[in-house]
């Protein structure tokens, strides 16, 4: 199926908009993210996550704690998700001062049991991240980030989640596991000073 260059045209502007607009935290390195993908583009790719017979692979590192992953997907929402992010970079250089080159997206979907312990840095080549939520539900699975001696909860709710600054080395964390009979979804990019 061909890609929808309008969809991406679209989705880049409300994205762009939304890195104008991001939500303060008392954590410099941290900023939460309220409805960050345009909704049609969140619709499409929810669609195509839960309806397709998809190739999901074991997270790096993380396949005995029930975490899996999509990379990417040729001619697909994937790919416009893909270069909606990308076309980002400039914006988020520009915000946070950096010369970072985009280096993809995953998609993970977290089954029963997964959860993640605290960790200050994900991988040291990581500059700039983004998580948001895909799904939501009763339990609230979104990380939890400890800053000052605060706790900072990121809103499990779709299309909600946060922007980090890796750089610096946050400790987060989950404070639940997904339960029984769930599956938490979320959309993970990533920009590098590396490219």
């Amino acid at each position: 199926m061909p890609l929808d260059f309008d969809l991406i045209d679209r989705s880049t502007e409300y994205s762009t908009k939304q890195i104008q607009n991001l939500i303060n935290t008392e954590c410099p390195y941290l900023f939460f993210l309220d409805s960050f993908i345009d909704p049609e583009l969140l619709e499409k790719l929810l669609n195509f996550i839960s309806t397709e017979e998809l190739i999901w692979l074991p997270e790096t590192n993380q396949e005995y704690q029930n975490r899996l992953k999509l990379n990417w997907v040729f001619d697909t929402v994937v790919e416009e998700t893909h270069i909606v992010l990308e076309n980002l970079t400039t914006e988020l250089n520009l915000k946070f001062n950096r010369n970072n080159k985009f280096l993809g997206l995953s998609v993970w979907k977290d089954q029963e049991g997964y959860t993640i312990g605290k960790h200050n840095r994900d991988n040291t080549i990581i500059d700039l991240a983004i998580q948001l939520y895909l799904t939501d539900g009763d339990t609230n699975l979104g990380t939890t980030f400890e800053y000052n001696h605060s706790k900072l909860q990121t809103k499990y709710q779709k299309n909600h989640g946060y922007l980090i600054d890796n750089s610096i080395g946050v400790t987060h964390y989950m404070m639940t596991p997904v339960p029984k009979e769930h599956t938490r979804y979320s959309l993970y990019a990533i920009w590098s000073q590396i490219g």
